[in-house]
């Protein structure tokens, strides 16, 4: 019998009805930024800057192999040299696990074939949706001009298929009366299209429902929606209706315990 080189989890992607955070929140980057690769792999490769995540999943896989540095030459002629980074990838060649991740759905095509994992437990769906969020999403401004004033306005972008897409904007809906709209920008392979809404206040909500109770983030993207609760602490207009003003208290709260007890 072969022996294993390195040692991990071999149970982690069994048994989802015993999932936690941790697992979801793994999974939400696998099907974002990773892959589930026909020789039995899994792997997730990030750019530089965010190694320090693939460190945390590393540890909450119980994964002692090392991270794999991939020096990237070439050119995508998607978004160009400017955006064409190295990166850092966690590499785990179990097919144990991979064959388990294809019982769950999760295939090494998942730019075609990505759908939601209805699988999940509801309590884990907001932590699965950040990681894959903080994966294949944005957060962005503008300056409204349309009153007068230079006044900051968010948008949020997920990148997938429509399948998935759909779920995801039944979900929000649902969980926090948000409209979202797809579109094809042109620009997106495989089909895939882009999940959008707009509004600062649409924006925190979806900021206080995928950090809930976060146990694990990705530390830059979380910094922009600091900026978002910063800019909503400073504005004062009659738009603030006593729901808006508990929104972003709440979003004050949430932020300061993220600092001190997340991992990021």
């Amino acid at each position: 019998m072969k022996k294993t080189k390195y040692n991990v989890d071999i149970n982690f992607f069994k048994n989802p009805i015993n999932w936690e955070q941790k697992h979801a929140y793994f999974l939400g980057w696998l099907t974002s930024d990773g892959s589930n690769q026909k020789n039995g792999a899994v792997r997730i490769a990030l750019q530089e800057k965010d190694k320090k995540i693939l460190e945390i999943l590393k540890n909450q896989i119980q994964y002692n192999g090392p991270l794999y540095y991939m020096k990237r030459n070439g050119v995508n002629s998607l978004i160009g040299n400017s955006k064409w980074q190295n990166r850092w990838s966690l590499t785990i060649g179990r097919r144990e696990m991979s064959n388990d991740l294809l019982d769950l759905g999760i295939d090494n095509n998942k730019s075609n074939n990505l759908k939601f994992p209805d699988f999940l437990k509801n309590d884990l769906i907001s932590h699965y949706l950040r990681s894959y969020y903080e994966g294949d999403g944005t957060i962005s401004y503008s300056f409204d001009r349309s009153r007068g004033q230079n006044r900051l306005m968010f948008e949020i972008h997920l990148v997938g298929t429509v399948p998935f897409l759909n779920k995801v904007n039944e979900i929000l809906k649902t969980k926090i009366n948000v409209e979202c709209r797809t579109i094809d920008d042109g620009k997106m392979q495989n089909g895939n299209r882009i999940l959008k809404f707009s509004g600062n206040y649409a924006a925190l909500k979806f900021f206080n429902y995928i950090y809930n109770d976060a146990e694990f983030l990705l530390k830059r993207k979380f910094r922009k929606f600091i900026r978002l609760i910063n800019y909503m602490k400073r504005i004062k207009h009659e738009e603030f209706k006593e729901e808006k003003e508990i929104e972003i208290k709440k979003a004050i709260i949430l932020a300061k315990w993220l600092v001190k007890n997340a991992q990021y």
